[in-house]
């Protein structure tokens, strides 16, 4: 039989589910860290993805010194306006995340930023929600964002790919964080969880069925 709705927070511990983490915005660094130091199928793609694409910029420079030296100095260039443009798309990158919330029937969205960190967040404002969507929440603004810049890589001219080079090197390592949050929901694939953000309080609650 299909659970019934979780309309709000408050219902979970009527529905059998209990707290399993809760997460202040501002030490959610820790708690990332700590799913990103766990060794499952998350990471470790997240880890091989990483590798991939810094053994393909080291290709593409090999390639730019044994065939196109002149225009070196140009494609380093490009290659550093990528890593720019990861920075001018992070507020991409939140909408995205905002986007995929909507379709999963989220209402109220917010966003925060922790400076020192370097953290940026956003927050589907007590709405509850399930691992599956909650996956694809996670997952959009990485799918979207790097199907461009394969995209780039494929069709565009020397200088466009050393710059999508340039923003998937350091896109792809800015997503930790949704890295982190799949591997906590990989580590409890077994369990039933649903989560939602207090944007008020600036914390995340996770829960699991007891």
């Amino acid at each position: 039989m299909a659970e019934t709705a979780v309309p709000n927070p408050d219902t979970l511990p009527e529905q059998g589910y209990q707290l399993l983490e809760s997460v202040s915005f501002e030490q959610s660094l820790p708690f990332f860290q700590a799913y990103l130091r766990r060794w499952n199928l998350v990471t470790i793609t997240y880890t091989g993805l990483n590798v991939l694409i810094l053994g393909a910029v080291g290709a593409w420079v090999g390639v730019s010194l044994a065939h196109q030296k002149a225009e070196l100095s140009s494609h380093i260039l490009a290659f550093f306006v990528g890593i720019g443009l990861t920075f001018l798309l992070i507020p991409v990158h939140e909408l995205l995340h905002a986007l995929a919330y909507r379709i999963a029937g989220a209402q109220r969205i917010r966003y925060a930023v922790e400076w020192r960190k370097l953290m940026f967040l956003t927050i589907a404002d007590g709405f509850v929600i399930r691992p599956k969507p909650f996956c694809w929440v996670i997952l959009t603004p990485f799918l979207v964002l790097t199907t461009l810049a394969v995209l780039g890589l494929v069709v565009g001219s020397p200088g466009l790919q050393f710059s999508c080079l340039g923003f998937l090197l350091i896109h792809t390592g800015a997503c930790s964080g949704d890295c982190a949050l799949l591997s906590f929901l990989y580590e409890h694939r077994h369990r039933s969880i649903r989560s939602y953000d207090d944007a008020l309080n600036r914390m995340s609650y996770f829960y699991a069925k007891v």
